[in-house]
């Protein structure tokens, strides 16, 4: 693979604060108003969001709070319900439909559909 096309697989890379990021969107909150909640300036937001700066796990409790993300999904990028490994979880406890609904969350979430 070239040099060109390993740095365009690194944009596919997400951190915290890429999924930070996406529930604010999914919540329709400006990152000020995140920080005038959380008694902080907005550029530590801003760093947050950059992935420049890691915020405290009480930060990340606060900010599910006021977003309603799943703190499972700040902190690991995944849904509570989605497996690890991407494969399927443990026979008999399938869900009963391909997506579990979280709200206004849902809609900016890919579910994996079962093959």
């Amino acid at each position: 693979m070239t040099d060109a096309a390993n740095a365009a697989w690194g944009a596919l890379v997400f951190h915290q604060g890429d999924w930070m990021k996406k529930a604010l969107v999914a919540a329709k909150l400006p990152a000020k108003d995140m920080a005038d909640y959380l008694e902080v300036d907005v550029a530590t937001v801003s760093r947050w969001l950059g992935g420049k700066q890691r915020p405290s796990k009480q930060t990340l409790r606060l900010w599910a709070l006021k977003t309603g993300a799943p703190l499972e999904y700040l902190e690991t990028g995944r849904l509570p319900m989605e497996p690890d490994d991407g494969g399927v979880g443990p026979t008999g406890l399938e869900p009963m439909t391909s997506t579990v609904e979280y709200g206004r969350f849902a809609a900016l979430i890919e579910f994996p559909r079962a093959a």
